[in-house]
């Protein structure tokens, strides 16, 4: 299946929306996207913006739902898993952009400011605690942190 927006000449092209209904006293319908199961390896997903050749590159927005009289919907990103002796489980991998002559982009990881003084989420960094577990690395240029503890807090 294709979904394509309209082409713009001079103006901006068409929006693309895809939306569920309200919900009016139930939760709202879930909006779902999935490639389908093989035998040979899964289909991949891909959310890409397009290259602009003047001014800046369009966003990827990831926003999840507040609630007004409960907790906030969480985010989650999980890579796959692997089975047999020798297999990986999936990477995670968040990676800046580069520039050709000015700064590269920062990466920043943060709760957020909370109402009551003192009452802030601690932030925590963890790698798996199984006997051979992934490491958590944290990386800026040139310089790089393996963590390969089974358990690493930043407060």
């Amino acid at each position: 299946m294709v979904l394509t927006s309209g082409s713009g000449a001079g103006q901006a092209s068409g929006d693309t929306i895809v939306t569920t209904g309200h919900g009016d006293g139930a939760e709202s319908g879930a909006l779902r996207m999935k490639t389908g199961s093989s035998t040979l390896g899964s289909g991949s997903m891909v959310f890409e913006t397009g290259v602009a050749e003047n001014g800046t590159g369009g966003d990827i927005a990831m926003t999840v739902g507040s609630s007004m009289n409960g907790d906030g919907g969480s985010l989650r990103l999980q890579a796959g898993g692997g089975a047999g002796a020798a297999a990986l489980g999936g990477s995670v991998f968040i990676t800046t952009g580069g520039s050709f002559e000015g700064l590269t982009g920062a990466v920043e990881i943060k709760s957020a400011n909370a109402a009551a003084p003192g009452s802030a989420s601690r932030r925590h960094l963890l790698a798996g605690t199984q006997a051979v577990s992934g490491a958590a690395r944290l990386g800026s240029g040139r310089f790089s942190m393996n963590l390969l503890t089974s358990s690493f807090t930043i407060c």
